[in-house]
């Protein structure tokens, strides 16, 4: 097997730049060496197994000297070390984007050091991160233009992290930072070390897209407020469990009109009022300068019928995403949609909504250009209701089912015949 490998890869070096090399056991049969030898032009690397770095390294003298063409490195793997990933990295000069998994935190020092030309850093992402394809503009200077950290879970040491926010502050594009309570500071009762007195000088200038976790407390969003406060190109925020939704709006009033945000999993439920002013001063200003266009919140207590009918204000709005919020009524909801009658929405995500009936999703079919509805965990409505709504959502052309209440077979068939996109998930 391995020599079958080694004589296709070698009769394909001079074409071969992309290359994605998945072994689901221990002991794989090739190294990192043996591709970077046998795949001399090799520009892009996603390598996944199941065996920590230092096992899968290999020889990297037999490489004879830096490979000058790989550019992309991605690595799913069981743990990465900085010891293992330094010999590894000096052989490749010239990377752009790195993704690795399962790393350690001495792995953000040794980033930081050695990688100069980094454009994308992935440390420990558990989704897929952006690609140099998919990289918009040209920056002006060298510099991180994206950077994630994991998706939930314990944060990322702030020690090792900020350094690179404030290194990169004039290129950086996208940021997914989870600055949680780490998991020594959870482990050890750690106090929170507020670093603003350190990092007073961040100011992100170019940031779109701004993902982040605060720590219970509060003391990083700080921080990270400030840091954006100037920002004028930011279009796109995502806070998680933040604990104080006032001072995120405070800062937000301040800075140009955002077309996404995102809140998620948010417990304190005093910033409804705040969330209100908001939405109200996008919806006061000029058409032509409103933005405002998609929106995701999930599972959070400061989202009430009140928010939502200053969100129906506006004359911008595209996408909705409105999951298991339980300080929103039926009638809420229901009114919410009556307003959008006329707008421009044609995407509705319903998860896990109490109240989520007939009566709403009547009113959901009343939408004019309404094309899409996703409906999760919806157990109240019926086989008559479901047929109502694709007889009166004239534009309707996709309707997701998810684990809501059975339906007759009579309805799935009838549903089926009106719509043309229909997936029924049980």
């Amino acid at each position: 097997m391995v020599m079958s490998l080694t004589n296709a890869l070698w009769q394909m070096r001079t074409t071969l730049t992309r290359l994605q090399f998945t072994f689901y056991c221990h002991g794989a049969p090739l190294t990192l060496t043996d591709l970077l030898f046998y795949c001399t032009n090799l520009q892009s690397l996603v390598f996944e197994a199941w065996d920590p770095l230092d096992k899968l390294v290999g020889n990297l003298e037999f490489l004879g000297g830096p490979h000058r063409s790989l550019i992309d490195l991605e690595t799913t793997i069981t743990a990465t070390t900085s010891e293992s990933l330094e010999p590894l990295l000096k052989q490749l000069p010239k990377l752009r984007r790195l993704s690795v998994s399962y790393s350690t935190p001495d792995v953000l020092d040794l980033v930081y050091r050695m990688c100069p030309n980094l454009e994308i850093f992935g440390y420990n992402p558990s989704f897929g991160i952006l690609d140099l394809d998919d990289l918009e503009g040209e920056s002006n200077e060298p510099g991180l233009r994206a950077i994630y950290t994991r998706n939930g879970g314990f944060g990322v040491p702030k020690d090792k992290f900020l350094p690179f926010l404030r290194k990169n502050m004039h290129t950086l594009q996208t940021i997914y930072a989870n600055l949680s309570l780490t998991e020594d500071q959870v482990k050890n009762d750690e106090p929170y070390h507020d670093p603003f007195p350190d990092y007073r000088d961040l100011k992100l200038e170019r940031t779109e897209s701004l993902t982040f976790w605060p720590d219970k407390s509060g003391i990083i969003q700080t921080l990270i407020l400030h840091a954006i406060e100037s920002c004028r190109s930011l279009t796109h925020i995502a806070a998680v469990a933040t604990p104080n939704i006032p001072s995120l709006v405070d800062t937000l009033i301040m800075m140009p009109p955002l077309e996404e945000m995102e809140l998620s999993h948010i417990t304190a439920d005093d910033g409804g009022s705040s969330l209100v002013r908001l939405f109200k001063m996008y919806a006061s200003l000029p058409e032509s300068k409103q933005k405002f266009r998609r929106f995701w919140f999930r599972y959070c207590s400061s989202i009430t019928d009140e928010v939502l009918d200053a969100v129906a204000d506006g004359k911008t709005l595209k996408e909705v995403t409105l999951t298991k919020l339980g300080n929103v009524t039926h009638e809420g909801a229901q009114n919410f949609f009556k307003k959008l009658r006329d707008s421009n929405v044609f995407e509705v995500k319903l998860v896990e909504m109490d109240g989520v009936d007939d009566g709403v999703i009547d009113v959901l079919s009343d939408m004019k250009c309404l094309k899409t509805i996703i409906l999760e965990k919806a157990m109240e409505i019926t086989d008559d209701g479901i047929r109502k709504m694709v007889d009166d959502a004239k534009n309707l052309r996709s309707l997701t089912l998810n684990k809501c209440k059975s339906f007759s077979q009579e309805t799935v068939t009838y549903v089926q015949k009106k719509i043309r996109y229909v997936e029924i998930i049980e």
